[in-house]
């Protein structure tokens, strides 16, 4: 009778742990996929800010060249009215009348669409704990290799805040 019973609790315990083993394994399969999913979305989101920075760069060059023009314009201007004979009422006109759009001011539409998908649907929240994660592992690793060194010194500064002190109170 106990024999019989020992090899059901046996069999019970074994077919539970091989149970529990695939619910695991299984879970750390989908969190290896989805580990891997993150990464690729990360890497796809980081390209799209990438390409809208260099896009705005470009646009932000476009619109300096056109308000240089401007200034060119117009120091041209301001050094033809300081000249003895200024120009014709005429000319002016004519200058600023130019139809190759030098006096349009610039107005660069910068892209910023993906920043803000990101954040309204909260990936930007996500792309920015892991960054922090990342950095606080980095300042852990740098505190825990300089932690003695920095001991040290925080030990040598306040045996010589104690002297100094010490030094104080006998001069009183």
């Amino acid at each position: 009778m106990k024999v019989r019973r020992m090899r059901r609790v046996t069999r019970f315990v074994s077919e539970f742990v091989v149970i529990v083993g695939g619910v695991l394994a299984a879970l750390s399969v989908d969190s290896c996929r989805q580990y891997q999913t993150d990464r690729g979305d990360e890497d796809y989101y980081l390209e799209q800010v990438a390409a809208d920075s260099r896009e705005n760069l470009r646009l932000i060059a476009e619109a300096t060249a056109l308000e240089q023009k401007h200034l060119d314009v117009a120091l041209n201007l301001w050094e033809a009215a300081q000249q003895e004979s200024p120009p014709s009422a005429d000319s002016v006109g004519a200058w600023l009348g130019r139809r190759d759009g030098s006096w349009w001011y610039s107005d660069p539409r910068l892209r910023d669409g993906t920043v803000t998908a990101l954040v309204q649907t909260g990936d930007f929240a996500q792309l920015l704990d892991e960054l922090l994660g990342a950095l606080q592992r980095v300042i852990d690793l740098i505190h825990h290799a300089l932690g003695p060194a920095i001991d040290v010194v925080t030990q040598l500064r306040f045996e010589s805040s104690r002297e100094k002190a010490r030094g104080i109170d006998r001069l009183q």
